[in-house]
């Protein structure tokens, strides 16, 4: 792994670039990533492009992320969408501890195939972990585990309907709540299999997408607007 720090615009802050020189994961591999923001601090942090994730012969490819957030700091945890690929296995675990009054905008996203390559993932798993404190109390914890006949289950209505790009974003700060009308309306101009909610001190919107060029699209936009800056060019090119 290399950690890139490309200029940004004036009065923006400060941009991280995670770097996966191995140029993608399978089954074995491992990847534990740890970050800071101290006292009154803010950062983007975000990838050189969507996390690759191979046939696996059977372990789970591992990645664990630790995110730590102090009063008064912003951070915006911005990786770009993994790709599953037929036969694949990753476990994803995040943990997030933010102090009272930290600002925290994250995002997971995980497409199943490239459609453009016409890519199908018949067999594989997915184990996606989510867990946040606030103040020392856990304020969110979720967890998306798929495993088997992928191809099957993601036609599963209540799972993707058919579709095969799903993420989900989750801001929590002490606006929140006020900020739910906002993105509802950021939703709008999106396919019906977007929503989004808000409660204790939390706001989460889920998507559900056709494929990975769909998804990637619907996150620019919506990012960009509720953020109300610039996407990171790595997203974009």
């Amino acid at each position: 792994m290399k950690l890139r720090f490309p200029r940004v615009g004036p009065g923006l802050p400060p941009e991280a670039v995670l770097v996966n020189l191995g140029g993608g994961m399978t089954g074995g591999d491992r990847l534990d990533i740890a970050t800071e923001l101290t006292r009154s601090t803010s950062a983007t942090i975000t990838t050189q492009a969507c996390e690759k994730i191979y046939r696996s012969l059977g372990d789970d490819a591992l990645i664990r992320t630790a995110l730590h957030v102090d009063e008064g700091a912003r951070l915006d945890w911005l990786p770009q969408p993994a790709i599953l690929f037929d036969g694949a296995r990753l476990r994803r675990e995040t943990y997030v501890t933010l102090a009272a009054d930290a600002g925290f905008l994250g995002v997971e996203a995980n497409i199943f195939g490239r459609t453009a390559m016409d890519e199908t993932v018949r067999k594989g798993a997915l184990a996606d972990s989510w867990f946040i404190r606030r103040d020392g109390r856990l304020i969110h914890a979720d967890r998306f585990h798929i495993d088997g006949d992928i191809d099957a289950l993601l036609k599963r209505p209540a799972i993707a309907g058919g579709h095969l790009a799903t993420a989900t974003l989750r801001y929590v700060a002490p606006d929140a709540e006020d900020r739910l009308d906002e993105m509802r309306v950021l939703l709008e101009s999106l396919p019906d299999h977007v929503a989004a909610s808000a409660w204790d001190g939390m706001l989460i919107t889920r998507f559900v997408m056709a494929d990975g060029h769909a998804l990637t699209k619907a996150l620019c936009h919506v990012l960009t607007g509720f953020r109300k800056t610039p996407m990171p060019r790595n997203w974009i090119i």
